[in-house]
């Protein structure tokens, strides 16, 4: 008989009396030593944060908090979970936005933005030239743009709290900094949460895609809150329209042959 081969993990294992979750005891070296936040992380990279790198992005969850139903994707949430159950909304929620242009997951994007400016800089060129030089050749900066009011709210919150931790002068928010003045120079842009909050993360060691899962993980409670709400409403109004709503606009109904055969039979009958 010819086995299958195994499948090596380093996520999880399971042992009697005790569980393990990447080479750490559960019960003996993270219970009430760990939290949600650092569990996150360390279920993405594979590491545990320091308590106050886990600080950074409890504030980061808290400050991207927008359950605005309004706001897409938070709408499909709202109409999937009036058909009564907040798990399925939130499951379509996070598959419409992976590599989207827009929610949490662009973050990503931002983050890979910053570090190949980075590294433009360290070869020697200033900000506004390496910034010039990858909009010259196409390119495009994620994470600037503000829809309907001047700044983004969430990034002053989140350079309040970085100020406040003494992270503001880390490296790559000053980057962040640095690209936010240039931009806003020469086309009268501001950023928005994604540049901040992927400027915050790869100051923490992460990488660009370890970002993007990141923020969507800690924005859960946008379609968790949604969702839930969602589901106890079960409005009628998001799984039919009501009839005076709509309107048909098109041919007028046709009838088969044989229904007009039918009616030619029964007229025919009448005389």
């Amino acid at each position: 008989m010819t086995l299958l081969p195994s499948l090596p993990t380093r996520v999880g294992q399971a042992r009697h009396g005790d569980n393990h979750f990447f080479g750490l005891s559960v019960g003996d070296e993270l219970a009430g030593r760990e939290t949600v936040t650092g569990l996150i992380a360390l279920s993405i990279a594979g590491r545990r944060l320091a308590p106050e790198e886990r600080a950074v992005l409890d504030d980061v969850a808290v400050v991207m908090t927008v359950a605005d139903p309004r706001i897409w994707p938070l709408k499909l949430t709202r109409v999937l979970s009036a058909y009564g159950s907040a798990l399925p909304a939130m499951a379509a929620a996070n598959l419409c936005i992976e590599h989207a242009h827009i929610g949490h997951f662009t973050t990503g994007v931002a983050a890979q933005n910053l570090v190949e400016l980075a590294r433009a800089v360290a070869a020697g060129d200033d900000v506004a030239g390496a910034v010039n030089e990858m909009l010259g050749r196409g390119g495009r900066f994620m994470g600037f743009g503000v829809p309907f009011r001047p700044r983004d709210e969430r990034v002053v919150s989140l350079r309040g709290c970085l100020l406040a931790r003494g992270r503001a002068a880390k490296p790559y928010w000053k980057l962040f900094e640095a690209l936010c003045e240039v931009m806003y120079a020469q086309k009268g842009l501001s950023p928005n949460i994604g540049l901040g909050v992927a400027a915050a993360c790869l100051d923490l060691g992460f990488s660009p895609r370890e970002i993007s899962l990141l923020a969507v993980a800690l924005g859960q409670t946008d379609y968790l809150a949604n969702g839930v709400e969602g589901a106890a409403q079960a409005p009628d109004v998001l799984r039919e329209l009501p009839p005076h709503t709509v309107r048909y606009v098109g041919s007028a109904p046709r009838k088969s042959p044989r229904a007009l055969a039918a009616a030619s039979s029964a007229a025919g009958a009448g005389r």
